[in-house]
């Protein structure tokens, strides 16, 4: 059920993602995306100090490679960690229903 409300991480890289949180929403929405949720062992409460902070969001456009990779650059700037992001549309449909259940609204 917290999972639904938001996220709560208490690790380090957690603690970046939460204190910079407005401004990696107000980065993904100035490149026309929307509901930023975090995935993997930072969303499980297990990245350490190695970790990479694994991203999803909706886009309402297609982002273009260089876009995207521009934008995952800067917020891993912001975050000082690398960053891995991936937009919606882009999950395999294997994965997606699992991915989509377990991530975490930023």
């Amino acid at each position: 059920m917290s999972r639904i409300l938001r996220f709560h991480g208490t690790t380090e890289g957690a603690r970046s993602l939460r204190r910079h949180a407005a401004e990696v929403k107000r980065l993904v929405a100035e490149h026309g995306g929307s509901q930023v949720r975090v995935l993997g062992s930072t969303a499980h409460g297990t990245d350490g100090p190695e970790s990479d902070i694994d991203l999803l969001f909706l886009p309402s456009r297609t982002l273009g490679l260089m876009e995207l990779v521009a934008l995952e650059r800067d917020i891993s700037t912001i975050l000082e960690r690398p960053v891995d992001l991936v937009a919606e549309p882009a999950l395999h449909p294997l994965v997606k229903d699992r991915v989509l259940a377990e991530a975490v609204p930023l």
